[in-house]
């Protein structure tokens, strides 16, 4: 299951925000994680460019654009991750124990 990560404000100094992995599984669901981020990025990142006149930006986020992207890129990479993400992690921990067994 998805565990959004944490902040860097709230992680501990001596736990990492993102653990390794202890199975295929979470490795897989990681990987899928970091993937639909930078979807999404990709997808958003004209977002903030321009107001609705289509000049200028967005009034009043001055340099905050970049910040608000990220922070919508990673909200709605949350949200997808929890409604079961893309199927990526299902695809590659399948294929990876495929592979495993073949070795066996």
């Amino acid at each position: 299951m998805y565990t959004p990560p944490t902040s860097s404000t709230s992680a501990s100094p001596v736990e990492p925000p993102n653990p390794r992995p202890s199975t295929m599984e979470e490795a897989a669901e990681q990987f899928e994680a970091i993937l639909v981020n930078q979807l999404v990025k990709t997808m958003t990142k004209g977002l903030f460019d321009q107001s609705l006149a289509g000049t200028g930006g967005v009034p009043g986020l001055g340099g905050q654009q970049d910040l608000q992207r990220d922070t919508l890129a990673q909200v709605l990479t949350d949200h997808l991750m929890k409604q079961g993400g893309l199927g990526i992690a299902e695809r590659l921990s399948a294929q990876w124990q495929r592979t495993q067994d073949a070795d066996v």
